[in-house]
């Protein structure tokens, strides 16, 4: 599927794409890999593309990415103008790309809970990625958010504030058993 979208003047929608996977599963079944090709922005002015700033970028790449991924699509395809400038300088948008495979590439479910907030399961833990809002089930729990420079924090979820340029993952650890105490004799 090619989704070029992100180089439009309105950079594309969650919406759009995510209606485009669902739509391409409906025809080919589920047995069958979802690649999207020709995905991302561009950084700057680059031609007939409309362009983004870095950060925007990079806050795209993470919103655009999550959804794919929880729309069914199994890879991606970034068009290079977002990642790397014309003098050689890797660019935010390839570190988040990495920063998302690090934290969701093992994931074995992902369910979209709400607009902006999206749960994936990797390993034995819950990750959330969000961008509007904090989903109730986080209300009080003590996690770690990850912004999209790579930067973790351990906050109270309750504090978070994530918004559509400044998206966060956020990492819930398995609960340890319990321990049983031992019985007295």
């Amino acid at each position: 599927m090619h989704y070029n979208a992100g180089k439009d003047p309105s950079h594309g929608s969650i919406d759009n794409l995510e209606s485009q996977i669902r739509h391409i599963r409906e025809h080919i079944g589920t047995s069958k890999p979802v690649w999207v090709t020709e995905f991302g922005t561009v950084i700057g002015n680059h031609g007939n593309f409309s362009g983004l700033t870095e950060p925007e970028a990079g806050a795209w790449f993470v919103r655009f990415y999550t959804a794919g991924l929880a729309a069914g699509a199994e890879k991606f395809f970034s068009d290079a103008p977002a990642f790397i400038d014309p003098d050689g300088t890797v660019l935010l948008p390839y570190y988040v790309n990495k920063l998302l495979e690090l934290k969701l590439g093992a994931f074995t479910s992902a369910t979209k809970l709400a607009t902006g907030q999206y749960q994936f399961r990797v390993g034995t833990n819950d990750v959330y990625v969000l961008w509007s809002g904090v989903p109730a089930v986080l209300s009080g729990r003590t996690v770690t958010a990850t912004d999209m420079y790579g930067n973790d924090t351990t906050v109270n979820a309750s504090s978070l504030t994530p918004s559509e340029t400044s998206p966060v993952i956020v990492t819930v650890a398995a609960s340890a058993p319990a321990r049983r105490r031992a019985a007295r004799h």
